[in-house]
């Protein structure tokens, strides 16, 4: 007899074997039986559900999940047994192998892996890929196909990290603050220093520009730099009042004082519509009524002035109604204030 046909009586033999002992077995009836290596799962051969016999049937039975026994790579969804197969079972002197949860160093195209451990999850793109177009935050990604390997190509927004931080400035200015581009240098040198991601916008209107036209509306949540939320959106942030006081700097300490914010920016995130009257000196023109933004010409050109006689408004850190970025008045020299900063 030919050795192939000896192998195959020999097969024939202990698959009866198993059915004389266990019954007509089945991956459903949640017991261990046949050649599973777990309940319902695993094995080479069963019994199939409409009672075709053991030697007609091949896989019938799932992979099992990571954690369950297994004696060959082929019993695991993962492709990785542990022991790897029956040689290794044999010397390590146990056939109790465990699924073992696919990893970027296996040998095996497992998890979400496009590729033999290359793809989404791992470093290695897969030949072909673009890791930057996967739709994923992976790798050294400091967003979703942002950031990291990704730049200088792009740049991560706050929404792509699902949540925006806001915080008050540790440093404190007079209301010239050289316009709205030098209070956005200083909120992003701020968070610099602080080891914070990401791009910042000053929190400020300067007459004429306001963070509504001007700020990315995030569908995602707006957090302290402790990660407390201030706002679950920017719908939220901009309806009158905010979840938690934003008293946070950019290093996470309190504030303490000054507490009062420069800002001009209404609740919704608009331009306050205030004005002054000059008392007939500084930079608004006697007897006209100016924006209370620290404008040096008294107009549009806001936070541009640290004059005795211009005036800007200010929020409190210190409450959650909509006087947190609008309901004080100051004198644009005196005292120092603190800004707003928000993550784009």
């Amino acid at each position: 007899m030919r050795r192939s046909s000896i192998r195959l009586a020999t097969y024939v033999v202990v698959l009866a074997f198993a059915v004389a002992k266990d019954g007509l077995a089945t991956c459903g009836d949640g017991v261990q039986n046949a050649d599973e290596t777990d309940v319902d799962c695993g094995g080479r051969v069963c019994s199939c559900p409409d009672g075709t016999p053991p030697f007609a049937c091949r896989e019938c039975c799932p992979r099992c999940e990571d954690g369950k026994q297994c004696e060959t790579r082929a019993d695991c969804e993962s492709l990785r047994c542990r022991p790897y197969n029956r040689v290794s079972c044999l010397i390590a002197r146990s056939c109790d192998g465990t699924c073992a949860t696919p990893n970027c160093n296996d040998g095996v195209q497992n998890g979400d892996e496009t590729g033999e451990d290359c793809g989404p999850t791992c470093e290695k793109p897969c030949p072909g890929e673009d890791p930057c177009k996967d739709g994923k935050q992976n790798g050294d990604e400091m967003g979703v196909d942002c950031g990291g390997r990704c730049a200088p190509n792009s740049v991560c927004s706050c929404e792509t990290r699902g949540q925006c931080v806001m915080f008050v400035t540790s440093v404190s200015q007079s209301g010239d603050m050289h316009g709205l581009a030098g209070a956005d240098a200083t909120c992003n040198s701020r968070a610099a220093i602080a080891g914070l991601v990401g791009r910042y916008q000053a929190w400020l209107c300067d007459g004429v520009t306001d963070p509504a036209d001007r700020s990315t509306q995030a569908s995602v949540a707006y957090v302290r730099t402790d990660g407390v939320r201030i706002a679950k959106d920017w719908a939220d942030l901009t309806d009158g009042s905010i979840e938690n006081f934003l008293n946070l700097t950019e290093f996470g300490t309190l504030v303490m004082s000054p507490y009062l914010p420069w800002t001009n920016v209404t609740p919704a995130g608009t331009c306050d519509t205030q004005e002054y009257v000059s008392p007939g000196s500084g930079p608004c023109p006697p007897g006209r009524s100016c924006k209370m933004n620290c404008a040096d010409d008294g107009g549009d050109r806001g936070w541009t002035s640290s004059s005795l006689w211009a005036q800007g408004t200010k929020g409190d850190v210190n409450t959650t109604q909509s006087w947190w970025t609008d309901g004080v008045t100051g004198l644009c020299s005196e005292p120092p204030e603190r800004i707003y900063c928000i993550e784009q």
